[in-house]
C-alpha cells in the first residue's frame, strides 16, 4: 500500500490509499501479530531473520546469553511469531581447536564455542577407527565415529555445533577433553549494526518491533524516524519503546512504556518492558482491547492516581498493579497532538481533532484500521492489469464488501451496518467531476471502526 495524495496521478503501478479521519465528539472513548527485534547472543545465525514461533525454538538457535534472554520476554506475549535478528559487531569470531591434521570450528561464532570440548580416541569395537566426542559443560552434545580424515570431515558436516576442516591426511592424534577457544560474540555493537537491522527490516513483514532493551536515545531516535519514514512510504509498522518522554515522541505509530516491572524476583526496565508489550500489542484479537489485561509480571513501578492520569495524558503506556497482579491500564501510543500526522492519515474538514486524537492514540484502533489498510492492498491489486470496465470496477467494491467488511463486522471490529464500497462518484459513473485517467480507478470504503469498552460508568440508585 502506498498513501494515495488527492490530485497527484501516479507513474508507478500500485495501490494507492488513505484514511480520512471524520471522526465526530459522538466516538466513544474509550492471536494474531508478527514482531522484529534485534538481539545479542553468544550463539546463532548473524545478520538475517530467522522466525521463530516459540521460546524453545529461540533458546535452541540463539541461547540466552547477551540480550537474547529479552525473547522469553517476547513470548509472554504470544504472539504468532518473532523474527530475530542476531546484531554483531566486526570483532565477531568462531571457537577454534586445530589438532596436527584437522581443525575444528564452532558452527556459529560467539562465546558460547568457548564451552565446547573435543576428545578424540580410538573406539572399542574397532581400534582402526576413532571417535570424536563433542562435550559442553560436561554434556555430550555429539558422538562422530570416521575411518579417515575424510569421513570425519563429511560427518562433521551435519553437526549442530561444529565444522572440521583436513589439514593432512593422518587421522588425528587422540586429545582428552580440549577446549576450542577464541570465540566472541561481538556484542560491543554500535548505532551502525542497529541501523543495519532497520535496513534489513525494511524489506522483511511484521506488525510491530522493538529493541533489545536499548537505552541510548540516539538508537531509540533513529528508530522513531525510521518507523515515521515506513509509514510514509505505506509500511505499516509500529514501534514500541520505553523510558523516554512520549510527548517528544507525539506519534501514533510510537508507543512508550515508562515503568519498570518485576517477574519472579527479576527486574525488567522500561525498555525491557517494552518487548512484552510489542508482542502482546500486536497478538491481541482486533475485536478486543489490552484495558485492564493480566500481564505475566507479579510487580510494577507504582504510580499514584495523579501520576498516572498524567502520564497517560502525555501518552506513556502504563500498568496498574492489583495484589500481586499488574494489569495495563488504558493502551495508548505516544499521540497527544495532530502535528505529526502523515499521508497515510488526513483530517477532513469536518473532522474534531480532539476526537481524532483520543481515536488514534488507542492501539487497538491502529492495530485495527493497519490490518484494514493491509487486507484492503491485497483485494485492490486483483483488477490491476484487467481491463477497466465499470462491471470489474463495481465486482471490486462487492469483493471488499464480502471478504473484508462483512466478517470485520461480524466480529465486531467495525460496527454492523456501517459499511460500504463503491467506485468513486467523482471519478466514475455518469457525471464525474475529476478527471480519471483511463488507467485509473477510484474507490470510496465506508466503515466505523469499534473501540472497546474500557470505562464502565454505574450509578446506583436506592429506594
Amino acid at each position: 500500500m502506498k498513501p494515495f495524495v488527492e490530485g497527484r496521478h501516479e507513474a508507478q503501478a500500485g495501490v494507492f490509499s488513505r484514511f480520512d479521519m471524520v471522526v465526530q465528539n459522538a466516538v466513544a472513548e474509550g492471536a494474531r501479530g508478527i514482531i522484529a527485534m534485534p538481539i545479542k547472543a553468544d550463539w546463532g545465525p548473524v545478520k538475517e531473520f530467522v522466525e521463530l514461533s516459540s521460546f524453545p525454538d529461540a533458546k535452541e538457535i540463539f541461547g540466552e546469553g547477551k540480550t537474547a534472554n529479552l525473547l522469553r520476554v517476547a513470548f509472554w506475549g504470544n504472539p504468532l511469531a518473532v523474527k530475530a535478528y542476531r546484531l554483531a559487531s566486526a570483532n565477531l569470531a568462531k571457537a577454534k581447536l586445530t589438532l596436527d591434521t584437522i581443525e575444528i570450528e564452532a558452527l556459529y561464532a560467539g562465546a558460547r564455542g568457548n564451552s565446547f570440548q573435543v576428545t578424540i580416541r580410538p573406539t572399542l569395537a574397532n581400534p582402526a577407527k576413532k571417535e570424536l566426542i563433542l562435550t559442553e559443560n560436561a554434556l555430550q552434545l555429539q558422538s562422530i565415529t570416521f575411518a579417515s580424515v575424510d569421513e570425519l570431515v563429511t560427518e562433521a558436516s551435519d553437526s549442530s555445533y561444529i565444522r572440521v576442516k583436513k589439514i593432512g591426511e593422518t587421522m588425528p592424534v587422540d586429545v582428552n577433553g580440549q577446549a576450542l577457544t577464541g570465540g566472541h560474540s561481538g556484542e560491543d555493537v554500535t548505532t551502525t549494526e542497529y541501523s543495519e537491522f532497520l535496513n534489513a527490516l525494511a524489506a522483511e513483514y511484521a506488525n510491530r518491533f522493538v529493541l533489545d532493551g536499548v537505552k541510548d536515545a540516539a538508537i531509540k531516535q533513529m528508530c522513531i524516524q525510521y518507523e515515521k519514514d515506513q509509514r510514509q512510504v505505506g509500511k505499516l509498522i509500529k514501534f514500541d519503546t520505553g523510558g523516554m518522554d512520549a510527548l517528544t515522541i507525539d506519534y501514533y505509530g510510537v508507543s512508550n512504556v515508562i515503568q519498570w516491572a518485576k517477574k519472579d524476583g527479576v527486574k525488567y526496565e522500561p525498555e525491557d518492558v517494552a518487548v512484552y508489550v510489542c508482542a502482546a500489542a500486536a497478538s491481541c484479537p482486533l475485536n478486543e482491547s489490552l484495558a485492564l489485561k493480566t500481564t505475566p509480571f507479579d510487580e510494577v513501578q507504582k504510580l499514584n492516581n495523579v501520576e498516572l492520569n498524567q502520564k497517560i495524558r502525555e501518552g506513556n503506556l502504563c500498568f496498574i498493579q492489583e495484589g500481586r497482579i499488574v494489569k495495563f491500564s488504558t493502551p495508548v501510543n505516544t499521540m497527544t497532538t495532530v502535528k505529526n500526522l502523515d499521508s497515510v492519515i488526513t483530517l477532513d474538514p469536518e473532522a474534531d481533532e480532539d476526537a481524532v486524537i483520543r481515536t488514534l492514540q488507542k492501539i487497538k484502533i491502529i492495530e485495527a484500521a493497519d490490518y484494514i489498510f493491509e487486507a484492503q492492498d491485497k483485494l485492490f491489486q486483483k483488477p490491476i492489469s484487467q481491463a477497466n470496465t465499470e462491471a470489474r470496477r463495481l465486482a471490486t467494491a462487492q469483493e471488499m464488501k464480502d471478504k473484508l467488511l462483512a466478517p470485520l463486522a461480524a466480529q465486531e471490529v467495525i460496527e454492523n451496518g456501517t459499511y460500504d464500497c463503491y467506485p468513486n462518484p467523482e471519478y466514475h459513473g455518469p457525471n464525474p467531476t475529476k478527471k480519471a485517467y483511463k488507467d485509473e480507478q477510484y474507490y470510496v470504503t465506508v466503515f466505523k471502526l469499534l473501540d472497546a469498552a474500557e470505562k464502565i460508568y454505574n450509578q446506583n440508585k436506592t429506594f
